[in-house]
């Protein structure tokens, strides 16, 4: 299987998600990805609407091969769905713990 990524990965990032009860609304503005020591790096920049207002912050999550497999070039379309679920998790737990201890390797920064 090839190492690249599945040009669909950062349309369905794209993707508004959220917004359910106790979420606000989640969005990717920007992208990247990439890979390095075995593990893949996204860092985004997330538009959140938390009460009315929208903040960005700069997010990056890392991920294990047997994970980001299901989002390299090739893969089935269930394993890119479950990806981007997994990424939306990670952003939606990060957000409803932000204050505690983030649940990333880096932190997130806010941007505006």
């Amino acid at each position: 299987m090839s190492m690249d990524m599945s040009p669909k990965l950062r349309v369905l990032l794209r993707e508004p998600f959220g917004g359910g009860p106790g979420d606000p609304e989640f969005q990717f503005r920007e992208v990247s990805l990439n890979l390095q020591d075995e593990r893949l790096l996204l860092q985004g920049d997330v538009e959140i609407s938390p009460g009315g207002r929208v903040e960005v912050w700069r997010v990056s999550l890392s991920f294990e091969e047997e994970d980001y497999q299901a989002a390299l070039l090739g893969a089935p379309a269930s394993a890119l769905s479950w990806f981007v679920l997994m990424v939306r998790e990670n952003i939606i737990e990060w957000w409803h713990t932000r204050k505690l201890e983030p649940n990333m390797p880096f932190a997130a920064r806010r941007i505006e």
